[in-house]
């Protein structure tokens, strides 16, 4: 392995330094941006050159470590928060990202936070932590996720040597608690649609359009006239809703039932009124920050809630499409296509509460008044030892005898 310092003249009179690298059989040439003129011996030149030096000296740090398989030191005392924004910035989970930054602070009390502090001790008392502060199990275990996630990044990228959370035991790690998903009723939906004074158009027809078909809300607020396609199956045209998902980038091709028809038609009559748009409910999508859209209609969400009773959030929709589809006897794995989930193991949830809603029917089924054959088994009983007991008839022959 060798790095070394070279230079290259200019038309102008100067040198431009570049490094000349031969490692693993390989050469090639970084040059550093670092251009000096005038005189050799003049203090210019020579912080230029000492400059360039340095450079050298710590491209040829990283290759050696890069060798021997080590992390750089430098590079373990990078601030975590900073990484963490950077990372999000990247994913598009700026607001996972502060908030586990602010929960960082709340914890040390510091306003940074370098690569080489997380260690296994470390984040086992985070976790204990995030249990005092009482957290949902499945919040801390979302917490958890990401972090480690981010930490996997930090490893891949040369900041750690490895993820600190694969050394907590399995018994000090949380699980995630798989909750019954919450859904509505159809006749839930159908008071939801008879209050809602004051609540926009546009937010009611989308969240009513999410119960029949299905769709996240970050999918929602932003779709278009030209996602409402037709396709020919079976010999016959049918509206479907094409989804790039933006939480999986999975394309869904959704069938679209007369009640979704139904919405999508009243949101056209509406829209006749207004000035042209690109967007179905134009109204939920005049921010392009995915935050400020949804925070502006929690407000209007929460109004609802206080008018009807019922607790209105766009995922509890999704939910109850899963289970008005299941409930009418679609199977698992149709369902698990319908929602676009990567998985059918998602899409399980769901089969618990078709199977309460089960059980709920046959509970529902009426009982009759009164036992049923006890009775006349009874006196089917008394004949049969009547009937063994009763005397011949008189001038009846006896066995063996003929008449």
């Amino acid at each position: 392995m060798g790095v070394i310092l070279r230079e290259k003249k200019l038309s102008k009179g100067g040198v431009s330094f570049y490094l000349d690298i031969s490692h693993n059989g390989k050469r090639w040439y970084e040059f550093l941006k670092i251009s000096a003129y005038g005189n050799r011996r003049s203090d210019e030149f020579l912080e230029k050159k000492k400059l360039a030096e340095q450079a050298r000296s710590t491209r040829e740090y990283r290759i050696t470590i890069e060798q021997v398989g080590m992390t750089d030191q430098s590079k373990q005392e990078k601030d975590f928060y900073t990484f963490l924004l950077e990372k999000a910035a990247f994913m598009k989970t700026a607001r996972h990202a502060k908030y586990c930054i602010t929960l960082f602070k709340d914890f040390t009390g510091n306003e940074s936070l370098a690569m080489s502090a997380l260690t296994k001790d470390f984040l086992i008392r985070f976790q204990e932590f995030l249990i005092k502060r009482k957290l949902h199990v499945n919040n801390c275990y979302g917490i958890v996720h990401y972090l480690s996630s981010a930490i996997n990044k930090a490893v891949t990228d040369g900041f750690m040597n490895d993820n600190p959370f694969a050394k907590i035991p399995k018994a000090n790690r949380f699980r995630l608690k798989k909750a019954t998903p919450k859904f509505l009723t159809i006749e839930q939906i159908e008071h939801l649609a008879a209050t809602g004074q004051g609540i926009p158009d546009d937010l009611k027809l989308a969240f009513f359009l999410c119960c029949f078909c299905g769709i996240r809300w970050v999918d929602c607020y932003g779709l278009k006239w030209d996602q409402l396609v037709s396709q020919e199956i079976d010999g016959k045209k049918i509206s479907v809703l094409f989804i790039e998902q933006e939480k999986t980038k999975v394309g869904v091709y959704i069938p679209l039932s007369e009640q979704a028809l139904s919405i999508i038609g009243q949101r056209k009559a509406i829209a006749q009124n207004e000035p042209p748009s690109p967007y179905v409910f134009p109204y939920l999508c005049n921010s392009e920050k995915y935050t400020t859209n949804y925070a502006r209609m929690a407000f209007y969400m929460k109004k609802w809630q206080q008018q009807s009773g019922i607790h209105v959030h766009f995922h509890k929709a999704r939910h109850t499409f899963a289970t008005l589809t299941l409930s009418q006897g679609a199977d698992l794995y149709t369902v698990s296509k319908l929602l676009g989930h990567s998985d059918i193991k998602h899409t399980m949830i769901y089969a618990r509460v078709v199977d309460r809603l089960k059980i709920q029917a046959v509970a529902n089924l009426p009982t009759l008044r009164g036992e049923l054959l006890v009775n006349s088994d009874k006196e089917i009983t008394k004949k049969k030892k009547t009937n063994s007991k009763a005397p011949k008839a008189k001038g009846q022959p006896k066995k063996g005898k003929a008449a």
